[in-house]
């Protein structure tokens, strides 16, 4: 009988397969963003995130910091087409501790 020394490792995921922070490929969710009136929302789905940040000109500018709650509220004007603004439709990075989820609303 030969042992081969080695240490096998099995790894098991618990959660939703769109929580970035258990499947770090799963980055890219349009359900996430969408327009509500006046307004867009963002559905987190980093399950076990405590901070959050977005940016909305591909990472130009980022917003500071903030506690991540289920949806966060982003007002409609943040998204209003600038020179700079070389793509169609609104874009988000929502970046949860060092992931970065993307998402389209109209692209």
């Amino acid at each position: 009988m030969h042992l081969s020394q080695v240490t096998d490792h099995l790894m098991i995921r618990k959660g939703s397969s769109k929580n970035v922070m258990i499947f770090p490929r799963n980055d890219y969710d349009n359900s996430a963003f969408q327009l509500s009136g006046d307004k867009y929302t963002f559905t987190h789905n980093a399950i076990g995130a405590d901070l959050a940040r977005y940016t909305w000109n591909y990472g130009q500018n980022w917003t500071d910091w903030f506690a991540i709650e289920a949806v966060t509220t982003i007002p409609a004007s943040v998204f209003d087409h600038t020179e700079e603004m070389f793509w169609d439709g609104a874009h988000i990075i929502m970046q949860c501790k060092f992931l970065c989820p993307n998402s389209d609303f109209n692209f």
